[in-house]
């Protein structure tokens, strides 16, 4: 617990960008150009990905990547060195899927 008269400041940019399950190729696209390694929807193509995201069946949260400035001294493992604006150490990009399908009465 931080006493009262004492404060902490940690720099935090939230930055949101909606990709409809219509748009799953497109967010693979732009996931495979930061981490080329990565596996996203396990290549399955949009119509599998669209009907499993309206059935409530697809992926809570992942981690696709990370970008580190390449003068943060720490560990960041599998991270892309790019530089990043002043304050900034590492960027954490996240995926999560909101909502999901709702059950017919």
């Amino acid at each position: 617990m931080v006493p009262a008269d004492e404060h902490v400041a940690v720099p935090t940019l939230w930055v949101v960008e909606l990709f409809p399950p219509s748009a799953a190729t497109e967010l693979t696209s732009i996931v495979e150009k930061y981490n080329p390694s990565a596996n996203l929807f396990e290549h399955r193509d949009s119509t599998t990905i669209l009907s499993q995201s309206r059935a409530g069946h697809g992926y809570d949260w992942f981690k696709p990547t990370s970008i580190k400035d390449p003068s943060s001294k720490r560990i960041v493992p599998d991270a892309r060195i790019e530089k990043l604006p002043n304050r900034f150490w590492c960027v954490d990009l996240t995926e999560i899927q909101l909502g999901g399908a709702s059950p017919r009465s």
